[in-house]
C-alpha cells in the first residue's frame, strides 16, 4: 500500500541555543566578559543592535558564528531529497533509514505502506506514477525471492536498485546554521541561473528556515553572502564546470568505471624504504598510518545513485558529481550482476524503460519535479580525492569499502580503485605499501568484524592478511 506525500515532512526539531545565547558567546570573543554575564546584561534594545554586528562579521567571512547554532531535523523525505541534504556534511550528522526498509516487510499492520512523493506539480500523473511504484514494489518482491547472491550479501541489497528516488525514508540530521544559509543561498543560485531543482527540496529548506528561530537572520544573510564562503560539498542538484569535462571521458556502455586523473607520492621521498618499512609494522598494531595521510590520488568514478548515496557519506573525502538533472539526460543504467544473471532479466529491462518514458512524460508537468520517478540505478559521474588516511587508516575508504561483507557494488568501485593505487605504488618503487592495501584486516593483520559474518569471506576463509609482510 502507497501513502502520497506532496512536499517533504519536518517531523521534529530542535536548536542547541537561542539567538540572545549566540550574540552573547559571539561578543564575548572581543570582551573580557564571559557570555553568561553578556547575556544576563543584554536588554532588548542592546540585542538588535548586537544582531546588526553579529550578521556584519558573518558578511565580512567571520563565519564560524553560523557553526555554533545546531539543529537537530526529524524528516520524511524522497530518497532525492536525502542525497542533497547528506552532501552538505562537514561538521554534520546523519541517520538515514535504508531503502530496504522504506519498501513494506508486511511484518505489522503499521508496516503495510510505503510513503511516496507526489509533488503538486505531478498530481495530474499521481495514479501513473503510483502503478508505476506498485509494480517496482512487486518486481522488488519478485527479485529478493529469486536471486542467487554470495553468501556475504543479501538479495535485498540488489532488488533494491530499480526503485524509485520518489519513495519516502525517515532520515535525522545534526546541522548548523552555516548548512542551512548556504542551502538557501543555493537555491538562490538555481532561480537566478534559471537551473531546476525539486520542489519537495526547496519546500524543504524553507519549511526547516521558516521553523527555526534564527528565521530572519538566515534569510538576511543568505541574501548577501558569497558562495564561496562555504566548504565545496557534492551538491547533486548542479553539476559544475570539471564535472562536465569529465564525464564525456566515459562511454555509455552500463559498466562501473574508474578513471585515475592524478597523484602525488611526493610526501614519501622524506622516508627512506626502512623507515616506510618501520611505519607499516609499528602501525598494524592500531591500523593507523599517519606519516602517510598526505597521499593524494584523484580518481573520476562511474557509479549508480545507490552507491552514490553511500560514498557521498564518507565525509574524509573530497568530492563532487554531476547532477540528478544530467544523470537523466545521461540515462545510462548500471544493473547489478545477479540481476543480469536472473530469469527476471527481461521483466527487469522492461520495467527501467519504462521509468525513462514515464520521466519523458513527466518533465511536460513539470521538468524540475520529473526526476523523482527516475530509478536508484543510473549512473552518476563523481570525482573522489583520497587521501592517505582513506587509503590506509582503518576505518578509511579502502578499509571500509574494499571489505567482501560491504555492499557489492560500492566494493567493487573500492577494489578497482585499489587495484589501481597498488599498480602506482609498484611502478613508483613502494612495493612495501601495498602490503597495507585493500580490506582493514590487511591494515590490522586481522579480521576486525565479528565471527559469524566474517565466517563467509573468502579472504577469512584462506587468512590472507596472515601472509607474512615483508617475505
Amino acid at each position: 500500500m502507497i501513502k502520497v506525500i506532496r512536499e517533504s515532512k519536518i517531523l521534529n526539531m530542535i536548536e542547541n541555543i537561542s539567538q540572545k545565547t549566540l550574540i552573547a558567546e559571539a561578543v564575548s570573543t572581543w570582551s573580557k566578559k564571559i557570555p553568561q554575564e553578556i547575556e544576563r546584561e543584554m536588554d532588548d534594545a542592546e540585542f538588535v543592535n548586537k544582531m546588526k554586528v553579529i550578521k556584519e562579521a558573518v558578511r565580512d567571512g567571520y563565519s564560524s558564528i553560523l557553526e555554533m547554532p545546531n539543529i537537530h531535523v526529524q524528516a520524511i523525505m524522497p530518497r532525492l531529497d536525502t542525497l542533497t541534504l547528506v552532501s552538505f556534511s562537514t561538521g554534520a550528522n546523519f541517520l538515514q533509514q535504508s531503502l530496504r526498509y522504506t519498501v513494506p516487510l508486511i511484518k505489522e499492520e503499521k508496516e503495510k505502506f510505503s510513503y511516496v512523493f507526489i509533488p503538486n506539480s505531478l498530481k495530474s500523473k499521481e495514479n501513473a506514477i503510483i502503478k508505476h511504484v506498485e509494480k517496482g514494489f512487486e518486481l522488488y518482491n519478485e527479485l529478493v525471492q529469486n536471486l542467487n547472491v554470495l553468501e556475504t550479501r543479501k538479495p535485498e541489497e540488489d532488488a533494491r536498485y530499480h526503485l524509485p528516488i520518489c519513495i519516502g525514508t525517515f532520515i535525522s540530521a545534526s546541522l548548523n546554521l552555516s548548512h542551512i544559509v548556504h542551502m538557501l543561498s543555493l537555491i538562490k543560485v538555481h532561480e537566478e541561473n534559471n537551473i531546476p531543482i525539486p520542489s519537495t527540496w526547496k519546500c524543504f529548506v524553507e519549511e526547516l528556515v521558516n521553523k527555526i528561530s534564527y528565521k530572519e537572520f538566515v534569510y538576511n544573510i543568505a541574501k548577501e553572502i558569497k558562495i564561496g564562503k562555504f566548504y565545496p560539498n557534492s551538491y547533486p542538484l548542479i553539476t559544475n564546470n570539471i564535472m562536465k569535462k569529465i564525464e564525456k571521458d566515459f562511454e555509455i556502455n552500463g559498466k562501473n568505471e574508474i578513471k585515475l586523473l592524478n597523484y602525488n607520492l611526493k610526501i614519501l621521498e622524506y622516508f627512506t624504504k626502512d623507515e616506510i618499512r618501520n611505519i607499516i609494522i609499528k602501525g598494524i598494531n592500531n591500523g593507523e598510518f599517519n606519516d602517510f595521510s598526505d597521499i593524494v590520488f584523484e580518481f573520476a568514478v562511474k557509479e549508480s545513485g545507490i552507491a552514490r548515496h553511500q560514498i557521498i557519506r564518507h565525509r574524509t573525502i573530497q568530492q563532487q558529481s554531476i547532477s540528478i538533472y544530467d544523470v537523466a539526460k545521461r540515462s545510462e543504467i548500471l544493473i547489478p550482476a545477479s540481476i543480469k544473471q536472473s530469469k527476471l532479466i527481461n521483466h527487469y529491462v522492461d520495467y527501467l524503460n519504462n521509468s525513462i518514458s514515464l520521466y519523458e512524460d513527466l518533465r511536460n508537468e513539470s521538468e524540475n519535479d520529473a526526476v523523482l520517478i527516475l530509478p536508484s540505478n543510473l549512473a552518476f559521474v563523481s570525482k573522489l580525492r583520497i587521501d592517505g588516511y582513506n587509503i590506509f587508516n582503518f576505518r578509511g575508504f579502502l578499509g571500509n569499502r574494499c571489505c567482501e561483507l560491504a555492499q557489492a557494488e560500492t566494493q567493487l568501485i573500492a577494489s578497482l580503485i585499489n587495484n589501481k593505487i597498488k599498480e602506482v605504488f609498484e611502478k613508483e618503487g613502494y612495493k612495501e605499501l601495498t602490503y597495507i592495501l585493500h580490506a582493514n584486516c590487511f591494515k590490522l593483520r586481522k579480521c576486525p568484524e565479528l565471527i559469524e559474518r566474517a565466517m563467509y569471506c573468502s579472504i577469512f576463509k584462506n587468512k590472507s592478511f596472515e601472509k607474512p609482510l615483508f617475505s
